[in-house]
């Protein structure tokens, strides 16, 4: 299952809390809801430059390998630290409901993780397939006709590749009564409430993003989640993903993939189809086919080396959420 089928239907929206007509105060911030907005805030990308964070050196962009794998790793770091929350929490038999609710919803996040793993694995096959056309062109003397001309095949067997995942339809709305029936509970606690919103929202934030960043197509969307008003991390992630979404709307406008490493394969991948579409009777043109395996070479390995970064996070995501309903599940079996 595509996860994107899973991401554009499910609903964060919790009620806020109000009385009427004096609005109630935020209550005081937790170590959790701290730890959690600094993450979140680390993340932000100001005006077109990274954080001061010297380990963060990848261009200035939501769209690339980095940024979206460091994004996995605040999500499953959130996991975790929920995880710490749920075991020590001081539960009720009325918390049953909440945390029945949630359980289910961890299961839709569980599908969509194997959703992406499907989308890394293709994008990693993609890559594969165009490394496997430049060995044919990298002879010292320059390709022969029949290297030439396995090329042009497989350059075919790429363009349908890029045709399949261009016309995939993924988006679906069955998910979405899941997600507003867990909005719709309240749990007694606010500690549990709170890892629970945390774990769902970040996990669900990381995992479309991810999931838009690997499309071809130009009309994928970050569909936007809802804070609950549970404290300052509410506001750190309406801020970033609302920054997220500003970055994919202008990138539509320029179709193609949105992924940074994926979009300069892609264009070079054409150009090279382009090239071998024409006769290579000059030594202009030789060079041109030269110069294009060249930069098609090195855009496959950074791509290549980012989709591994990348495939770890999930499944590393994936394991977290696992020991999230794991815990959840020893509370419900204490009762």
């Amino acid at each position: 299952m595509w996860p994107s089928r899973i991401f554009q239907s499910l609903s964060l929206r919790m009620p806020a809390r109000f009385s009427y007509p004096t609005v109630a105060p935020l209550p005081e911030s937790t170590e959790f809801d701290r730890w959690l907005a600094s993450e979140l805030d680390q993340l932000r990308i100001i005006q077109g430059h990274e954080t001061a964070e010297p380990s963060f050196v990848s261009s200035s962009s939501y769209m690339s390998c980095e940024w979206v794998s460091r994004a996995m790793k605040v999500a499953v770091g959130t996991q975790k630290r929920a995880v710490e929350v749920i075991k020590g929490a001081c539960c009720r038999e009325e918390d049953g409901g909440v945390i029945n609710g949630y359980l289910d919803y961890v299961i839709e996040l569980l599908d969509a993780c194997n959703g992406l793993r499907e989308r890394t694995e293709s994008t990693r096959r993609y890559v594969e397939l165009v490394s496997s056309i430049l060995r044919c062109l990298r002879a010292e003397q320059g390709p022969t006709h029949a290297a030439l001309e396995r090329a042009r095949s497989m350059l075919g067997s790429l363009e349908r590749a890029w045709r399949g995942w261009t016309e995939l339809d993924p988006w679906n709305s069955g998910f979405r009564k899941i997600g507003e029936r867990m909005d719709r509970s309240r749990a007694c606690r606010r500690e549990l409430e709170e890892a629970l919103h945390a774990s769902k929202s970040t996990a669900l934030f990381a995992c479309r993003t991810l999931s838009v960043s690997l499309s071809f197509k130009s009309n994928r969307r970050v569909v936007g989640t809802q804070g609950s008003q549970l404290g300052s991390c509410s506001t750190s992630l309406d801020e970033l993903q609302n920054e997220v979404k500003a970055e994919v709307e202008k990138r539509r406008t320029g179709g193609g993939p949105l992924l940074n490493e994926l979009r300069p394969v892609a264009s070079a991948a054409q150009t090279l189809r382009e090239l071998l579409l024409r006769r290579l009777e000059n030594d202009d043109s030789r060079r041109e086919l030269r110069s294009t395996v060249e930069t098609l070479s090195r855009s496959c390995h950074e791509l290549e080396q980012g989709i591994k970064r990348l495939e770890g996070r999930v499944n590393k995501l994936y394991r977290s959420l696992i020991s999230v309903r794991v815990a959840l599940l020893d509370i419900l079996s204490g009762y």
